[in-house]
């Protein structure tokens, strides 16, 4: 089952890729927004099975890991699947499976940058007060986060500079 899984995945991913290329040469080469909509709705049709697939492929990694608690490469498959919405999904369940790992030394540097990944995710969730932080306003001004924790809205916007929606924002 866990090989038919992972074919499955495999094969929803090339398909999800192939299908997203066409679609965002299609966009940026402005064609008619039909046919922009017809492969939007496609891709996301496919985004979602992906999703779905990766769900089925993250229980079956975790029932294994919990029958075999040595396993190094499902400590890293693990890991990967952590950042990813489906991680944060079963954060509680990853977090039991992990403790309940026995691995050699070469691995716990890896299961403790884990255990210390789940608590920033469950520290920085939707609804937790927001870590302190300090930045730049647009006059080039240190602000703290502290100082504006006292105002009825503040909005943080965060871009990386490679990202060329985010600079257009």
């Amino acid at each position: 089952q866990y090989v038919s899984n992972n074919n499955k995945y495999d094969s929803i991913r090339k398909k999800l890729s192939q299908f997203s290329n066409e679609y965002y040469n299609l966009s940026s080469q402005n064609q008619n927004s039909q046919i922009s909509d017809k492969y939007k709705k496609k891709n996301d049709s496919i985004d979602s099975l992906l999703k779905k697939n990766q769900e089925i492929q993250l229980l079956a990694d975790l029932k294994y890991t919990k029958t075999n608690p040595n396993s190094e490469w499902m400590l890293e498959k693990i890991y990967i699947q952590l950042n990813r919405d489906i991680g944060r999904k079963y954060l509680d369940t990853i977090a039991d499976v992990i403790d309940g790992m026995s691995i050699n030394t070469k691995s716990k540097k890896k299961k403790k940058k884990m255990k210390n990944g789940i608590e920033n995710i469950r520290r920085s969730a939707v609804g937790q007060v927001a870590p302190e932080i300090t930045g730049l306003d647009l006059n080039g001004t240190n602000v703290s986060l502290l100082e504006l924790r006292n105002k009825k809205y503040v909005l943080l916007d965060f871009w990386a500079t490679w990202c060329a929606p985010c600079r257009e924002d």
